[in-house]
């Protein structure tokens, strides 16, 4: 008989499953059948999780939650927290909630990225401070639009790159699955991440080879050529690259910034200026 796999994870467990699937020795041991239980969403709705399911469960993949989400926590010490319905011979495998905002200008308000990311500041738009301290010091929103197109904007790349990746690696500590030091290696020259908290192939196949490892299976995927279907890794379903990312990231396999990108980071800059 195969064994069951649950996530309770963000959608980044969805597209590990649809990795794993690509794996025909994974297959052999595990149904193929997605048993998902998405973490924000019982978060946010405070609704019942499927503790069956969670029961019924051989292999668990999930993100840590924080404990003072009490009842949806993994954190042991927490009464009825999550994995405390996994049953004794359950396989279970953490995974960090993988996130790098550094690698765009500005970005729109998301609440999963506080509720199970724990980053804080859902409903502000992420690097604000930038334009508000331009408005601290008393520019005209006219002045900042222009100095966006001079280039003379400083988005504090470094810094927040430095902060997202140390974040990172503080969730590492509580994970059997790595991806900081992958991420700082390939940051440059591949293509990693559609949105802050939306991955490409490459750091997913990242993570599924050492599910594999953990779970003693003989497979390892391709890591840059292999491309899942997840049903949105396009460059037009992320966000938008501009001039100032390209100026500061320097990467290899982009060089030219997307025609939307200035009027999308300019509207956003007229959203912080007039919140």
């Amino acid at each position: 008989m195969k064994k069951n796999v649950v996530f309770y994870a963000n959608c980044q467990g969805i597209q590990i499953w649809c990795v794993l699937r690509l794996s025909k020795i994974f297959m052999e041991f595990y149904e193929d059948k997605l048993n998902y239980i998405t973490n924000y969403h019982h978060l946010y709705n405070k609704t019942e999780l499927n503790y069956s399911l969670i029961q019924q469960a051989d292999l668990f993949i999930y993100q840590p939650i924080d404990k003072k989400h009490g009842v949806y926590s993994t954190d042991l010490s927490v009464p009825g927290n999550v994995l405390s319905y996994c049953k004794p011979s359950c396989v279970l495998i953490s995974f960090p909630y993988i996130y790098q905002s550094a690698m765009w200008s500005l970005i729109k308000p998301a609440k999963i990225d506080d509720l199970s990311g724990g980053y804080g500041n859902y409903d502000k738009y992420v690097n604000r401070e930038v334009i508000l301290a331009l408005k601290k010091k008393g520019l005209t929103l006219k002045q900042v639009l222009q100095m966006w197109d001079q280039n003379s904007i400083d988005f504090n790349y470094q810094s927040r790159y430095e902060n997202n990746l140390q974040i990172l690696r503080e969730k590492e500590a509580l994970t059997d699955i790595k991806v900081s030091d992958f991420i700082d290696r390939h940051i440059h020259t591949k293509f990693l991440f559609l949105t802050q908290n939306h991955p490409t192939s490459p750091i997913i196949v990242h993570c599924v080879n050492q599910i594999f490892k953990k779970l003693k299976i003989d497979d390892e995927l391709e890591l840059f050529n292999l491309r899942a279907d997840f049903g949105y890794e396009k460059p037009q379903k992320g966000w938008p690259v501009s001039k100032y990312d390209i100026q500061f990231w320097k990467f290899e396999y982009k060089s030219q910034e997307d025609s939307n990108a200035t009027n999308f980071y300019k509207d956003i800059i007229k959203n912080i200026w007039n919140q």
